[in-house]
């Protein structure tokens, strides 16, 4: 995904999704555990857009549905945790350079080393909290009402590298990709999803290909106890960006 084409290697996407299908003939069930694990950078992106956009969003907030009301200040994540909303950012599948109610867009510092700073607003949400809007106004189409909505939700990466990722983990998984993260409730924080495609982690290394495996952990608990170690290689999904993560441990439902 890319605002640019010259940014696009449709040679490579083909060549990866080979590979992928290849390696995965071999794929095999597992056993239910809990156990470290890495989840790759678009995949984690997604899972941030999914649990994190709907309890910063003023309008959730002020309905009294979100679990981060009366959070700001608080320390709802690990120190290493910094989080963004940036309109602006350069070449961002959401950038613009207003939003749909005319207001300038801007960078909204969301979680500032583990500390809840802003939720992101309208004209609306902004005036009944006495503040001002963040640039977030968003229209579904002509006939619907603003409200606000994430722009580019930014996960800011790590200095962690990819052998270091995997390394020190003794026995785990990797998460490749996932279906039905949308599914999670972001009012709980209770995240599931299934993976399509993943690896165990045995003494630092990636080895067989697993399949029929649903991880499931709750994503509060993971922002402030769970993510050990944040990589550098960023990667966006739609308009949300991350890095890879490695999460000290989730509960993995396996089929054996």
């Amino acid at each position: 995904q890319s605002r640019y084409v010259d940014d696009l290697n449709l040679r490579y996407v083909a060549l990866q999704s080979a590979q992928r299908a290849v390696r995965f003939l071999d794929a095999e069930p597992i056993q239910s555990q809990e156990v470290p694990v890495v989840i790759r950078n678009k995949v984690f992106a997604s899972i941030l857009g999914v649990m994190l956009s709907t309890p910063i969003n003023a309008y959730i907030v002020q309905k009294g549905a979100s679990m981060l009301a009366d959070k700001i200040g608080d320390r709802i994540a690990a120190e290493h945790v910094t989080v963004t909303d940036d309109g602006r950012m350069p070449g961002g599948l959401a950038s613009s350079p207003f939003d749909d109610e005319g207001h300038p867009t801007q960078v909204t510092p969301i979680i500032e080393e583990g500390v809840l700073k802003n939720f992101i607003y309208d004209n609306y949400t902004a005036l009944k909290d006495g503040t001002d809007s963040t640039g977030n106004g968003s229209r579904g189409s002509y006939g619907s009402s603003v409200q606000p909505s994430i722009s580019n939700l930014i996960l800011a990466k790590g200095n962690t590298g990819e052998s270091e990722l995997f390394g020190e983990v003794k026995h785990g998984l990797y998460v490749e990709s996932v279906i039905g993260e949308w599914l999670s409730n972001a009012i709980s924080g209770e995240l599931n999803a299934t993976v399509t495609h993943g690896y165990l982690i045995e003494n630092g290394e990636l080895t067989k290909p697993v399949k029929g495996v649903v991880i499931a952990g709750n994503f509060y608990e993971m922002l402030l106890n769970g993510i050990e170690a944040i990589g550098n290689d960023m990667q966006s999904n739609g308009s949300r960006y991350s890095p890879s993560v490695r999460i000290s441990k989730l509960s993995v439902a396996g089929t054996q």
